[in-house]
C-alpha cells in the first residue's frame, strides 16, 4: 500500500499529500509531480474501490513508519517476490513505474 488518505474539509490534494507524508512517514517532500488519477479494488474492503491521485515525490530526510503504517518495505517492481501487494500497487503503480524504467 502507498502512504495516503482522504482529503479533509476544503483541503487541496497537494496539501493532503504533505499532511499524509508527515503523518505516515514523518517526512516532508520538496518536489511533487502528479502522475494521474487511478482506481483499483480496495485492499481490505470487499466491494470497495480506491480512487487515488498518484504523485512522484522527492522526500527530504529519512523516513520512518508512523500512524497507520506498520512497516516500510522497499520492493523492486521488476521482481516483487512473494510480498502481498495492494491492487493499486500491483495493477497501477508498478506498471506505471515499469513503463518509466524502460
Amino acid at each position: 500500500m502507498q502512504p495516503g488518505g482522504k482529503l479533509e474539509s476544503e483541503e487541496m490534494p497537494i496539501e493532503a499529500l504533505g499532511r499524509e507524508i508527515a503523518e505516515e512517514l514523518l517526512a516532508r517532500f520538496k518536489d511533487a509531480a502528479l502522475l494521474g488519477r487511478y482506481q483499483a479494488r480496495a485492499a481490505h474492503e470487499a466491494g470497495r474501490t480506491v480512487d487515488a491521485l498518484l504523485y512522484e515525490v522527492t522526500l527530504e530526510g529519512p523516513i520512518k513508519a508512523a500512524a497507520e503504517i506498520d512497516e516500510l518495505v522497499w520492493v523492486d517492481p521488476r521482481a516483487p517476490g512473494t510480498i502481498k501487494l495492494a491492487p493499486l500497487t500491483s495493477d497501477m503503480v508498478f506498471p506505471l513505474l515499469l513503463s518509466q524504467m524502460s
